[in-house]
């Protein structure tokens, strides 16, 4: 081998080096907002979840609140394992979810599941594109699963939440 093709390859294996790094720094800031992001999304939901199990006046908007907690539940317990395993760190709601939470404290009947309705259909929209984004970007495989098999429950969730009555305020 000549001298100049060992010294190209050299080149080449140390520039791998060089930029490798960079790339994995990258992809691990995408995946760190992600967790953050997805389990804040998460925590909010089981939260406004438990509320509307509560104080929803129509039964239907109870019972899906129901699964929206038991499967949140799960999604954020199963996406902190993943994050603890990769030295990430899961975040709590949001101060914009907060205050969705908090107007919802301050609502009751038919007001409520309104604004709880309306907040889970812009929710789960955000939630999916999301998800959608983590399942075909992420440089983590895991991750990269779990987004996708999460994705295909927020998909139904969203489904579900367009198929409950919205009714009218009373006049």
């Amino acid at each position: 081998m000549s001298i100049t093709k060992s010294l190209m390859r050299g080149m080449a294996a140390a520039a791998s080096i060089v930029v490798s790094p960079f790339t994995m720094s990258a992809t691990s800031s995408a995946d760190r907002q992600f967790v953050a992001d997805a389990s804040a999304a998460g925590e909010a939901e089981v939260a406004m979840g438990r509320k509307a199990a509560e104080r929803a006046s129509d039964p239907m908007v109870r019972e899906f609140a129901r699964t929206m907690v038991n499967d949140y539940a799960r999604v954020v317990d199963r996406l902190a394992r993943l994050a603890a395993e990769k030295g990430f760190h899961t975040a709590m709601p949001t101060a914009e979810q907060q205050l969705a939470l908090r107007r919802l404290e301050q609502l009751a009947g038919e007001q409520f599941d309104r604004e709880y309705l309306r907040i889970e259909r812009r929710a789960h929209a955000d939630e999916i594109e999301l998800f959608r984004t983590q399942a075909g970007v992420s440089g983590d495989p895991a991750l990269k699963r779990f987004a996708a098999a999460e994705l295909q429950t927020l998909e139904q969730h969203q489904k579900l939440a367009a198929t409950l009555p919205v009714r009218a305020p009373a006049a």
